[in-house]
């Protein structure tokens, strides 16, 4: 039910062995008439594993409200089973955790605790931990510990753009919180590793997605409108930007360009632009970087 609750079904054999429910104590369970009334079983498409559940996800929270109405129980109840989890549960893990991360109303604590019941087992699962390492980042919480899990997904994975782009993300933030300090050198730092996290992205993308480029360009434009750059600068650094968008928008198909559509709004003519970005969007389109269109 604690599972179910959230419409997620895990196996039946995880449920009993985390509870330390025996084999034949668990067939007498499952053939009482009190399983057969409160529990479904359902098998996988191979037959090899039973996933349980109540007869309605409704109905599971109206069992909890009852019989474990805490929230900390619940997830201790969960952590308990998550521990147990292995290979076979991998899949069930990482769409339940990817669930928990974007809905449900835990604290940032509770949800590390349901993170590293999973590793006894799973680890090294570099899915499960760049999920866990996004979350982090999307709260701005635990940096420290986002760069952790992002370094060991990474060793599993080196060239994974999802996760080179989410270390430029890290960086991003971390270039953001370094301006707000006055640390000027730090943030510099941060803001050229996050450019080159967004590069590297971008070059490995199989199928050309419009995230690495609209990150890299909103950044670009936080910088210029934040940092206390000289004029010089910040017309290369709107050149850049510029020449970024016509490049995202020459590469990357129409129908995938949702967040950058939205920020052309925000773009200049050409006409108005500083001579120096002219320059700079010109040397681009001459050296075939980006259309002229």
């Amino acid at each position: 039910a604690v599972f179910h609750q959230y419409s997620f079904t895990p196996r039946i054999s995880l449920c009993a062995e985390s509870l330390n429910i025996s084999i034949e104590k668990f067939i007498d369970l499952r053939n009482s008439p009190f399983f057969k009334a409160f529990l479904h079983l359902d098998l996988d498409m191979e037959g090899s594993k039973e996933y349980a559940s109540t007869r309605h996800s409704e109905y599971s929270r109206k069992v909890l409200n009852n019989l474990l109405s805490e929230q900390e129980d619940q997830i201790n109840l969960m952590k308990q089973v998550l521990d147990f989890s292995n290979t076979a549960d991998v899949q069930f893990i990482r769409d339940f955790l990817n669930y928990i991360y974007r809905f449900a109303s835990y604290t940032v604590e509770q949800i590390m605790k349901l993170k590293e019941a999973t590793e006894r087992n799973l680890g090294n699962d570099y899915v499960l931990n760049h999920q866990f390492a996004s979350y982090l980042i999307r709260e701005n919480e635990k940096l420290d510990t986002a760069r952790y899990y992002l370094d060991i997904a990474l060793d599993d994975f080196p060239d994974n753009p999802s996760i080179i782009h989410s270390l430029g993300n890290l960086n991003y933030i971390l270039y953001k919180r370094a301006l707000e300090e006055g640390d000027k050198p730090k943030a510099l730092d941060f803001f050229e590793a996050a450019k080159d996290y967004f590069y590297k992205s971008r070059t490995l993308m199989n199928t050309q997605g419009e995230h690495a480029y609209f990150t890299d360009i909103d950044m670009t434009r936080y910088r210029i409108n934040h940092a206390i750059d000289d004029n010089d600068t910040k017309a290369l650094l709107n050149a850049e930007s510029q020449a970024l968008m016509l490049e995202a928008l020459r590469v990357i198909p129409k129908e995938r360009q949702n967040l950058l559509r939205k920020m052309i709004g925000e773009g200049h003519p050409y006409g108005e632009l500083h001579r120096k970005e002219q320059i700079i969007i010109e040397n681009s389109v001459y050296a075939g970087n980006i259309s002229p269109i």
